[in-house]
């Protein structure tokens, strides 16, 4: 069994889950990867690669991502979305659609962007959110983003619900900080939806429970090229 297999994350399992899930269902006797993780409190595409596809990661990995994300003004939490501890901001500055179009219009497309303190990315061999987790906070890390794409959706105040298309590595969550921090404001992610990696779409992303279906094995991406935005 070799290719690709595009599924639905629900929010509260890992990426790694998922592998679990596949395998529990399938007990396959080929090698399951993945091509890149998402946040557990998010939800929405992910890839599993399936035998000789584990061999492609690069080839995903670096793919552009799409998300759906709902901020939350007026709060802050230390892990940037829900799953922290929200502290209510006092006197946040009152600010209206406008001003939030003017700022997502004039915002930097390309910029070194902080690595959340509660991240997996590696500190001295360990992963920062376990540094943050001891106390010992990491916020020195920055790496180069690029946005491709940002769109105000809907403003209902205290919640901006934005779409973007981004660099592979970029975190929402701290681009939606580094986006209203410039207003004044605190805010925290409360929703996150990936659409995209890439050329594929959550649209044709299958559940979880289709893998328990004899028939799973339909939706398998067997000829794949997605630098080349080619998928059958």
């Amino acid at each position: 069994m070799n290719g690709i297999l595009l599924l639905n994350k629900p929010t509260g399992l890992s990426t790694f889950d998922l592998i679990r899930v596949f395998k529990k269902a399938i007990k396959p006797d080929f090698k399951v990867g993945h091509a890149g993780t998402l946040d557990v409190f998010a939800n929405g595409l992910s890839i599993l690669l399936l035998g000789s596809a584990t061999k492609n990661f690069s080839l995903f990995q670096t793919l552009p991502k799409t998300y759906l994300a709902t901020a939350r003004l007026g709060y802050s939490s230390p892990t940037l979305d829900i799953e922290g501890d929200l502290t209510p901001q006092t006197n946040p500055p009152s600010v209206g659609r406008e001003k939030i179009e003017i700022l997502f219009n004039n915002f930097p497309r390309q910029y070194h962007q902080s690595v959340p303190a509660y991240s997996a990315a590696k500190h001295q061999g360990q992963p920062l959110y376990r540094h943050a987790r001891k106390g010992n906070a990491i916020t020195s890390k920055t790496k180069p983003v690029t946005i491709h794409q940002l769109d105000l959706i809907t403003y209902r105040s205290p919640l901006v619900t934005f779409n973007t298309s981004v660099s592979s590595g970029t975190y929402i969550r701290q681009l939606s900080c580094d986006l209203f921090t410039q207003l004044k404001l605190d805010s925290f992610l409360s929703s996150l939806t990936r659409t995209h990696i890439g050329p594929y779409q959550l649209k044709d992303a299958i559940n979880l429970d289709t893998l328990y279906n004899k028939n799973w094995h339909q939706h398998l991406i067997t000829k794949y090229d997605p630098q080349n935005q080619i998928q059958q």
